[in-house]
């Protein structure tokens, strides 16, 4: 919401009634995903850049994992318990579902990549133009196996 960028919105389908779930510090929130099978929202977050997980049954945070900044998009790719957020910083973050409470990972991608699409099995992103280079669109395969990186950041909280 415009005026309260640190909340999410909530609004119960039987009710009516608008809830806001606080996200802890963290301030302009924009994409957002969801986990249904285990009850999870992601939300992105600006400042600092964030996954914020929520449980969607009380909106309480339960994991929150350092991301790419300025993310536009942000997939969960449910086949393989993986969350994707396109970062225009230099990163698509590949956050690692360990199990519905702990989260972990990132890899780097180039400048300016901050939109994009999830099929299935590939992650298509566009790149802009830089130099002499024109704008792009880059696919990235989903890998079976987890993804693995040197740099690794795991996150979680209780």
């Amino acid at each position: 919401m415009p005026d309260d960028d640190s909340v999410v919105n909530v609004i119960d389908w039987k009710t009516g009634a608008l809830t806001k779930w606080g996200l802890n510090g963290a301030k302009a929130n924009y994409p957002m995903a969801l986990d249904e099978e285990d009850r999870r929202l992601f939300v992105v977050t600006r400042r600092p850049p964030l996954v914020v997980v929520l449980g969607t049954g009380t909106g309480k945070e339960v994991a929150r994992v350092p991301v790419g900044g300025s993310c536009d998009d942000v997939y969960f790719d449910s086949a393989h318990n993986r969350i994707y957020a396109l970062g225009g910083e230099g990163f698509i973050s590949v956050v690692q579902q360990n199990d519905p409470n702990h989260y972990a990972l990132r890899i780097s991608t180039t400048v300016g990549v901050r939109t994009g699409i999830f099929f299935g099995t590939s992650l298509y992103v566009g790149v802009p133009a830089a130099g002499l280079e024109p704008a792009q669109s880059w696919n990235y395969g989903v890998p079976e196996q987890r993804v693995v990186s040197e740099r690794y950041c795991a996150a979680t909280t209780n």
